[in-house]
């Protein structure tokens, strides 16, 4: 299924974005550990590290390291995979330079 790529996001709709992904690793077990793994993310600490700075711009980092999880996680929500690149250009702690491939 093919998803319009966006040209660019705004804050709002970059934490959406990433706000959804995190809670598709959540539903995930098996990705919520590689991305304790990627992060260090702590379930036991969980409530306090979500709202730490950085960390939204930590899910997409984890999700631009994993291409069967972009997909996977784009897939579900009917988004076009270069989405989580131009979130994490506009998202706190986020690198607003990435190169943003629109060939996706």
């Amino acid at each position: 299924m093919k998803f319009h790529a966006p040209k660019q996001l705004n804050s709002a709709q970059a934490e959406d974005v990433a706000l959804k992904a995190f809670v598709f690793l959540a539903n995930d077990p098996e990705r919520l550990d590689r991305f304790a793994g990627f992060s260090g993310f702590d379930m036991g600490n969980a409530r306090q590290a979500a709202t730490t700075p950085g960390f939204l711009a930590g899910v997409l980092s984890y999700y631009l390291n994993d291409e069967a999880a972009i997909l996977a996680f784009c897939e579900s929500e009917a988004l076009h995979p270069l989405s989580i690149a131009l979130a994490y250009r506009v998202i706190p702690g986020g690198d607003p330079f990435l190169e943003v491939n629109s060939g996706l």
